[in-house]
């Protein structure tokens, strides 16, 4: 049987990751698995947060305070159920898939976690599927955990 030492679960703080989040809490507690919580800081977040002029390092206070939020995060959404996993957060900037890819080989992970948004139709088009994308690049497992209102029925 395959050992899963390291998972991998992608975070960008919403309720759909949130699922994706518990389900990875659930798998390392089974293997006994490290759960490597990232977060993506998109091109958007890092001009929202730097805005104005900023002293030299705040980049790496920036990395900081989301790497904290991240594990604040992942706490929350868990409750005191699993106290027991070993979690480490980290944060990364660029493009969430291109990233997601990166950190996993840069890490050696045996499984990534992916929470997708469920999306389909026009929108599916336009912003395309990280968890897609994941998918198809990853030299590991990728599980994708659907949006708790989405259920399969039969056409």
């Amino acid at each position: 049987m395959r050992n899963f030492n390291r998972i991998l679960a992608p975070t960008d703080f919403s309720s759909y990751s949130d699922e994706g989040l518990c389900l990875a809490a659930d798998l390392a507690e089974k293997f006994g698995s490290e759960i490597v919580v990232l977060h993506v800081l998109t091109s958007e977040e890092l001009k929202e947060k730097k805005s104005m002029p900023l002293p030299a390092g705040y980049l790496d206070t920036i990395f900081r305070e989301t790497e904290q939020q991240a594990r604040e995060h992942f706490e929350k959404v868990l409750g005191s159920g699993k106290q027991d996993l070993q979690v480490r957060a980290v944060v990364a900037s660029g493009d969430p898939f291109a990233e997601i890819i990166r950190k996993a080989r840069e890490e050696q992970i045996d499984m990534i976690v992916l929470a997708t948004h469920g999306r389909t139709g026009l929108s599916h088009v336009l912003v395309g599927s990280v968890a897609e994308k994941v998918v198809r690049m990853a030299d590991c497992p990728v599980l994708t955990v659907r949006p708790g209102e989405h259920r399969f029925e039969m056409p």
